[in-house]
Parts: structure tokens; sequence; C-alpha cells
């Protein structure tokens, strides 16, 4: 789902999504209970508990994990003079020269999946095996983002910078008539 700002996940790619900040959690959580469970009479609100140091600190990187990923979903907004259909038909041609596929074309929205070859990566951290890459057209803006594809990234990506090329090569086609190009 799309809205103005930001992309709004759905509740399953949410948990994908954030997966790291929660599976930091759960080990913070596995660390106060541990104090808990240790025999002796410790209180959560104590920190002269190791566990409890554990815990806060996993909880921080957590949370600073969690806002970063959040501020990521932003979108980046383009204000141009372009004509809507020299914009089209420049995609289309950008689309057939990278391969990618059209999952969605309306008068305003346009999401397009990218395929890549992720050779490499060990366990599970990989490279990416393709992006989503969402576009928002609104009278004289653009609104861009491209993030993992959920669907066929299930290891923990490791981005390379992916997203960036996506992003910079459909500004490219909008730079000619850009004025600004600005983010939230």
């Amino acid at each position: 789902m799309i809205i103005k700002d930001k992309i709004e996940l759905e509740f399953n790619n949410k948990l994908k999504y954030y997966r790291i900040s929660i599976i930091l959690i759960i080990i913070a959580f596995l660390c106060f209970l541990s104090s808990l469970y240790d025999g002796q009479n410790y209180s959560i609100n104590e920190l002269n508990n190791t566990s409890n140091k554990i815990g806060l600190i996993f909880i921080l990187i957590a949370t600073i994990s969690f806002v970063i990923k959040n501020n990521n979903l932003k979108f980046k907004k383009i204000k141009s003079s372009i004509d809507k259909n020299t914009f089209l038909k420049r995609l289309d041609k950008l689309i057939e020269k990278n391969m990618w596929e059209v999952d969605l074309k309306t008068e305003s929205n346009i999401i397009l999946k990218t395929n890549r070859c992720a050779a490499g990566g060990r366990f599970f951290f990989r490279r990416s095996y393709g992006e989503i890459i969402y576009i928002v057209i609104d009278e004289n803006k653009f609104y861009l983002k491209s993030i993992f594809d959920f669907e066929k990234n299930i290891e923990i990506t490791i981005s390379t910078g992916e997203n960036k090329i996506n992003e910079k090569s459909i500004i490219n086609i909008i730079k000619p008539a850009a004025n600004t190009v600005y983010s939230k």
C-alpha cells in the first residue's frame, strides 16, 4: 500500500522488514527473563545485573534499527515540470533496458519489480535477489522509493546500493526537467 509520505507495509511484510529489530527485542526480553530466573531476588529495574545491562543494550540497538528502517520507508520527493506522458515513455524505455517487471500501473501509482542474480554470501546473509520500486505521480511531483522484495529475499539482506541505483536511474529520467529533489 502506498501513502504519500511513506510506504505502508502489510503485517507479514512488516515482520520481514523489521525482523532484525524484532530479533533484538526477543534477545533483550530473554536477558531480562534470565535475570529473574537466576534464583536470586533481582528486580528488572536493577542495573547491577549483567543480564539487565545486556538486555538494555539490545533494546537500544533494536530501537536504533527500527528508527533507521522506518525512515528508509519514506519516499524521495521530486518536484518537476516534466509532462506525465514524457515521463511514462522514458520509464518504459528504462523498464525495457533494465528488464524490470511491471507489477502495477495505474494513473498515479506504478510498482516495478527487479530481478538480480545474488550469487555469493554465506548462510542466511545474502545480497538482494530483487527490489520493489514504488512510484507515485501527483501532478508535478513524483514520489519514489525502492526497497528489497519480500518475496524474493528470505534471508537477511545486505544492501550493496541496489535501491539507490534504482532510485537514481529513475531520477535521471526526470532530471532534465527537475527543479529540486528533496525528502522529508
